[in-house]
């Protein structure tokens, strides 16, 4: 848009400059076309440079947002990484809980199956003590009967 403004009042210029050579005698007019062409040339130098300096900067202005659109980029990325590395971390926590939860559970079912272990050992002990005192008390009883029987044996042979 620049350049085109630029060119149109390069050619403006170009024709007043034509048009005031017309009004001049020749000599002048041999003089004013040596001028004209190195101011001529001068503007298009000019505009020229003005275009590169333009596309310059004009690419200079892309690069940055290009450059500032990676530092963004990266910047999410990273936060995105220490985000994965915090959740990796409380996932490893939470399987090192569940995984102590787990040993004690175990170790609670162990102890409760020891207890009841000793429980059906003490209750097998009281069970043989009392079947002992049972067949004691059969043996005593027996015993009192054959002594009863033979008092009995005695009074009826006297």
């Amino acid at each position: 848009m620049r350049v085109l403004a630029l060119l149109t009042l390069f050619l403006v210029f170009q024709n007043n400059q034509t048009a005031m050579a017309d009004s001049f005698p020749p000599t002048s007019s041999l003089m004013n076309q040596d001028d004209e062409a190195m101011s001529s040339s001068a503007i298009e130098q000019e505009i020229e440079d003005k275009a590169w300096d333009d596309r310059i900067n004009e690419r200079n202005r892309l690069d940055k947002e290009y450059t500032d659109k990676l530092t963004e980029e990266k910047r999410l990325d990273d936060q995105y990484t220490n985000k994965l590395i915090d959740r990796q971390r409380l996932d490893k926590e939470y399987l090192n809980k569940l995984l102590e939860n787990q040993r004690l559970d175990r170790q609670y079912r162990d102890k409760q199956y020891q207890n009841k272990i000793i429980d059906s050992k003490r209750l097998d002990r009281q069970l043989q003590n009392r079947q002992w005192e049972d067949r004691q008390y059969q043996n005593k009883l027996l015993e009192n009967k054959r002594i009863n029987d033979e008092i009995y044996r005695r009074q009826q042979g006297r």
